[in-house]
């Protein structure tokens, strides 16, 4: 796979709705605080990995971490993130043109894009 640097709001999501936690059950806000606090640490988080439908759009297939990154780059703590580019077609699951997401679960979800963004329980 290639690699190159994209910025967290040029890429959209593949999927509608997102857990609040991670596979490891960290609380992803969480995350988010402690990388606000600690930005060196944003060097162990995985890439993520995108792909392009031929439309000049990129989709993620890891659209928590996708969330986080354009969280912390609305709070200014980043500008671009290096990405895998994967041929993979991703068939995006949204409503929407996949601006956002829907968090689920999560009382205090966060700015990460300029939509209205929408809490369920």
């Amino acid at each position: 796979m290639d690699v190159a640097f994209m910025k967290p709001s040029d890429i959209r999501f593949s999927k509608e709705f997102i857990p609040a936690r991670f596979s490891n059950r960290d609380e992803i806000n969480g995350v988010i605080a402690k990388l606000t606090l600690h930005p060196k640490l944003l060097n162990t988080i995985p890439m993520i990995v995108v792909s392009n439908r031929n439309t000049g759009e990129w989709h993620s297939q890891n659209n928590r971490r996708l969330y986080m990154f354009r969280v912390l780059e609305r709070n200014g703590i980043l500008d671009q993130i290096q990405v895998e580019i994967s041929n993979r077609i991703i068939v995006p699951f949204t409503r929407d043109d996949g601006c956002h997401v829907i968090m689920l679960g999560q009382s205090k979800a966060l700015k990460h894009c300029d939509c209205k963004l929408i809490v369920m329980s």
